[in-house]
């Protein structure tokens, strides 16, 4: 859930059961993740518990604005900017292609043994 909070700029609050229940054991652990990864609040017992923190929105928008800001990044190596996703797409089929090529290349004479 850590890793999630950060990876999405947001905050994540994970609830689990605790105690006994048709007896099973549950074993509670609820948190409060805030958008940097820290854990904020926790539930730790077995009992009833309330986990309370204070949850400011726009801290947010510093992990969204700045760390994973996807549209403001440069484009990949090897993909000219202005073709955008066809010049990605014919990319990938090129090295689809070598790689089918190579490939067959490498183990077409194997399959050929004893034939």
């Amino acid at each position: 859930m850590q890793a999630g909070a950060y990876q999405n700029g947001c905050w994540v609050v994970g609830v689990a059961k605790a105690g006994d229940e048709d007896g099973v054991r549950q074993i509670g652990n609820s948190i409060i993740v805030a958008p940097s990864g820290e854990i904020v609040a926790a539930c730790s017992t077995e009992g009833d518990e309330l986990a309370i923190a204070r949850c400011d929105l726009d801290l947010t928008l510093s992990y969204k604005n700045t760390t994973f800001n996807f549209a403001a990044a440069p484009p990949a190596a090897g993909v000219r900017a202005d073709r955008g996703a066809q010049g990605r797409r014919s990319r990938r089929r090129r090295d689809a292609a070598d790689h089918y090529a190579a490939t067959q290349a490498r183990f077409a004479p194997h399959s050929r043994k004893g034939c």
